[in-house]
C-alpha cells in the first residue's frame, strides 16, 4: 500500500505502528546508505533515523506545521543535518556538509532543506564535470571577462570560451535534471 507524506506525518503523531515501520522499510536503507558512505556506521544511521524521526514528530505536532516538501526530502534533509553536526563533533574538525545545512529550529525550515539539498545536489553534478568545465565556470561564476577566461584557458577567442562555457553549462543543468532527487526536490 502507498502512504501519501501527509500519512506518514500523521503516523508519526498518532503513533501509528504500521506506518512507522513502513517509514522505517522504506527510507532506513537510503538513510543508512548516505550515512555509512559518510565516515558512519549502520548504529550511527539508525540512530539518526530515530533522532530525526522526533523532532519530524515534534515540528509536525506544532499548530503552524505544513509539509510543503515530500515526505523523504524533509526525512533526508533532518538526516543529513543531524549527521553533519556529529561528524563535526566527532571529528572536531569541518566537514563537506556545507555551513547552510546545520540543524536551525524555524518556521522556514523545510523551505531552508529543500534549497540546502538543491545546493547539495548542484554541487555534487558540479563535482562530476571535467575538469575543464570545472575551471571555466569557476572563472565565470567568480566575474571573470571571457577574454581573460580565453587567455587562462588557452581557447582562440572570447567567442570560443562563450560557447564552451554555454556547452558546460547546459551538461551541468542535464545532468541536475536528471537525477531522481531534482524531481523530488521539485515537487514533480
Amino acid at each position: 500500500m502507498e502512504q501519501s507524506d501527509n500519512e506518514y506525518i500523521r503516523g508519526l503523531i498518532e503513533n501509528d505502528k504500521a506506518i512507522i515501520q513502513k517509514i522505517y522499510d522504506d527510507y532506513l536503507p537510503r538513510i543508512r546508505n548516505f550515512i555509512t558512505k559518510n565516515r558512519g556506521t549502520e548504529n550511527d544511521a539508525w540512530e539518526i533515523f530515530q533522532e530525526a524521526l522526533i523532532i519530524i514528530m515534534k515540528k509536525a505536532k506544532a499548530a503552524n506545521f505544513k509539509l510543503s516538501s515530500n515526505f523523504y526530502t524533509f526525512l533526508y534533509g533532518v538526516c543529513r543535518n543531524l549527521w553533519g553536526n556529529e561528524l563535526q563533533k566527532k571529528y572536531r574538525t569541518e566537514v563537506t556538509i556545507d555551513d547552510t545545512l546545520k540543524y536551525k529550529s524555524n518556521t522556514d525550515y523545510e523551505k531552508e532543506l529543500i534549497q540546502s539539498e538543491q545546493f547539495y545536489l548542484y554541487r555534487e553534478k558540479f563535482a562530476m564535470l571535467r575538469e575543464r568545465c570545472q575551471e571555466l565556470l569557476n572563472h565565470y561564476f567568480n566575474g571573470k571577462k571571457f577574454r581573460m577566461i580565453a587567455n587562462l584557458m588557452g581557447y582562440a577567442s572570447e567567442s570560443v570560451a562563450r560557447k564552451e562555457k554555454h556547452k558546460c553549462q547546459q551538461h551541468l543543468i542535464k545532468s541536475i535534471k536528471a537525477d531522481p532527487k531534482f524531481r523530488e526536490l521539485n515537487h514533480e
